[in-house]
């Protein structure tokens, strides 16, 4: 896959997010998270798996009225989810990782495509690191 992105913002933010994320790991981020959810709270997270993982800590909770969601984080939540009938909608942090990482990629797809419908020719775009098609592949695709 080639963007026309030649100064790198694309990547450097791909691989900012990926720094920040992995450095959040542990932090205790879904722990403080669970204890903030009240009753008729939803929760949107990532991925079906997700879901059941954080239901299961939700139980444990004694949280069982908050209501979890797994939606693909290229995919608007409001189509897919509704408005919180009482309470807050929270996304979970793998979630808004994903969703920011699909945005840029498709920030460089949508410039991309700018580039190819205004020339006449084409330039030769550079090819992305081996990093950054990894972290394509895995959240986008």
């Amino acid at each position: 896959m080639k963007f026309v992105d030649e100064f790198g913002f694309a990547a450097a933010g791909l691989a900012g997010l990926n720094m920040f994320e992995t450095t959040m790991r542990g932090s205790g981020r879904t722990s403080r998270m669970i204890e903030r959810l009240t009753d008729n709270d939803q929760l949107i997270v990532a991925t079906p798996k997700e879901r059941e993982r954080i239901e299961r800590l939700l139980r444990k909770a004694g949280k069982s009225k908050v209501r979890v969601y797994a939606v693909e984080p290229t995919a608007h939540p409001l189509r897919y989810v509704g408005t919180a009938p009482a309470g807050r909608t929270y996304y979970e942090h793998t979630w808004v990782y994903a969703y920011f990482t699909a945005s840029i990629v498709a920030a460089a797809r949508e410039l991309t495509s700018f580039q190819r419908e205004m020339s006449k020719t084409w330039p030769e775009a550079p090819d992305l690191t081996p990093q950054t098609e990894h972290m394509i592949r895995e959240w986008v695709y």
